[in-house]
């Protein structure tokens, strides 16, 4: 579901002596290790006033990437209070939007992209911000809406750079998926993740295209190839030394739910909703286990059966429409 984030909110340059920790900040976040920064951060935001605002954007970035919805969000509530400008800009508005999302807003999350992609005026800007859309379109379950979403962003933006392949394949998957159309879902992913070139950055777009194949893979009774995918997702984790949010739990608890393997599925899954909700970050849990408007057996069966279950009692996440 997604994972990732921060390269997705470019930010204006830093002065000369903040460029050279952003250079790395940035390594840090294709190897998953970019929590490391959000030490280092607030110490520069008190050092370098005339630089708050951005330092403040791409820390409340990093947030959102390790699933820290809450404090994101009062990070930007805190911004918007001190400089309400700030709120019409596209990175400020992009944010917003992802933040809205994770937390099931998908109306407010599509509102704010809209804004978006009336401010932006780089094509390049404006394309990020039409596949950000997109994927809003297809967790409502509009799939056929996202994918010429997708042609459109293309045609009057420009193709898509090789550092946005994997978020337009992403956001095509992702499209399939969310209609039931999981057979499509899975080749999509895979067509898309041999496409990527080599790099870290290459290799995080290829762990995230493989959890929604696994999701793909599970629903199609193909667990074989879903526990591939799974020691891929494990793999990145164990290199990595990764705090993000526990989507290795999640991808676990899907394929023991495949198996039948009912009580390791519950742990595995009431792990990650634990961290999850806490963080209120709605988004990945749903992404896994959440019925769509046209409907998704296999996920019915784990927000009934495992979500926040035990022998006595089961409770299914709430519904984002």
């Amino acid at each position: 579901m997604h994972t990732e984030e921060t390269s997705r909110y470019e930010s204006p340059p830093f002065p000369r002596p903040v460029n050279g920790f952003v250079g790395r900040e940035a390594e840090l976040a294709c190897v998953a290790l970019d929590h490391l920064a959000l030490d280092v951060l607030p110490a520069l935001r008190a050092a370098l006033p005339e630089q708050q605002q951005q330092i403040a954007l791409r820390t409340a970035c990093i947030l959102v990437s390790h699933s820290r919805v809450a404090e994101a969000r009062a990070l930007l509530d805190e911004l918007e209070a001190a400089s309400p400008a700030l709120a019409g800009t596209v990175r400020y508005l992009r944010l917003s939007a992802e933040i809205a999302l994770r937390e099931g807003a998908l109306d407010r999350a599509a509102t704010l992209l809209d804004q978006a992609l009336l401010a932006a005026h780089d094509p390049r800007e404006s394309l990020r911000v039409a596949l950000q859309l997109a994927c809003v379109q297809a967790r409502r379950g509009d799939g056929e809406a996202a994918r010429r979403g997708l042609l459109d962003a293309q045609r009057i933006h420009g193709a898509a750079t090789p550092d946005d392949e994997g978020r337009l394949g992403w956001a095509r998957t992702l499209s399939f998926l969310t209609e039931g159309r999981l057979a499509e879902a899975g080749a999509a992913a895979a067509k898309a993740a041999a496409c990527l070139s080599n790099g870290e950055h290459a290799d995080a777009e290829r762990v995230q295209l493989a959890m929604l194949e696994l999701i793909s893979r599970c629903a199609c009774d193909d667990l074989d190839a879903a526990a591939v995918l799974l020691r891929r997702i494990q793999w990145r984790e164990s290199v990595t030394s990764t705090k993000r949010a526990p989507t290795v739990m999640l991808s676990q608890g899907l394929l023991h739910h495949a198996r039948g393997e009912l009580l390791e599925a519950r742990t595995a899954l009431n792990q990650a909703h634990q961290y999850l909700s806490t963080h209120r970050d709605l988004l990945p849990g749903r992404q896994v286990v959440e019925t769509t408007p046209h409907g998704w057996r296999l996920a019915s069966d784990i927000a009934i059966c495992v979500i926040q279950g035990n022998a006595g009692q089961h409770s299914a996440l709430p519904t984002t429409t």
